[in-house]
């Protein structure tokens, strides 16, 4: 048995819209519950069972939402289709249901990648203004300078603007290069090769380790596993959707 829910709640999620307008479409009268129009905001359904149409017209219960986890290996793109054969991250997953990757990770980068079909948490997730996290774990070539890890921390010019501040550190130094650390919440094309470009730092290798609170962990790249109800429930705590 399904649990009852609001008539708000209920068309929202089937992306109708957002929930102060379904008040006020209730109000003007466009909303019918079981053949019956309502104007009473406190309206509650059974998602099974209830049949609620918004202008006469039957609104069905969309696919359940699915979360899954991507080790994005290089050479795949982040993208649910290709028109040029491309290999697609979402064919990393074993599912009947339609997803598609929150954000993405260009072609010769590697990590962590979240595929859902969930629209309102995608949309919240790449938007800058939660300033959600993420991790990265970047090889480069060329001499890396106390100056060059300053410009890069405080803002780089970039063609559509300049970056926000971000975290950069050294990590290991090796006879081929360094491996630095980048903690940003901004998801601007290409961003950190571009970044390190702007310095005469050449990126060789770059992985995403975290998302939000969410570690890479031990998920060898083009495996994939199951978001934790835990872990959804986070990042929808930190971008609003609690």
């Amino acid at each position: 048995m399904s649990d009852l829910m609001r008539v708000q709640k209920f068309l929202a999620h089937q992306g109708i819209a957002s929930r102060r307008s379904i008040e006020k479409m209730i109000n003007d009268k466009r909303i019918a519950v079981n053949g019956t129009v309502i104007t009473d905001q406190g309206i509650k359904i059974d998602p099974e069972k209830d049949h609620v149409a918004v202008d006469g017209m039957i609104v069905k219960v969309s696919d359940p939402h699915v979360y899954f986890w991507v080790n994005k290996p290089v050479g795949v793109i982040s993208a649910s289709s290709s028109s040029t054969g491309e290999s697609i991250v979402v064919d990393l997953v074993h599912t009947h249901l339609r997803i598609y990757p929150v954000g993405r990770l260009d072609k010769d980068s590697e990590g962590l990648l979240l595929l859902t079909n969930d629209g309102e948490l995608t949309h919240r997730l790449t938007h800058p203004k939660y300033h959600l996290d993420k991790r990265y774990r970047v090889f480069v070539n060329g001499q890396v300078t106390d100056k060059k890890i300053t410009k890069l921390q405080t803002g780089i010019h970039l063609e559509e603007g300049i970056t926000a501040e971000a975290q950069v550190t050294v990590l290991e130094e090796t006879k081929e290069g360094t491996w630095l650390e980048f903690v940003i919440h901004e998801g601007k094309h290409r961003q950190i090769r571009r970044m390190c470009e702007s310095v005469h730092l050449q990126v060789i290798q770059l992985i995403r380790t975290s998302v939000g609170p969410v570690e890479l962990g031990n998920l060898e790249p083009g495996q994939n596993r199951p978001a934790t109800k835990t872990e959804i429930a986070t990042l929808k705590s930190l971008v609003g959707l609690g």
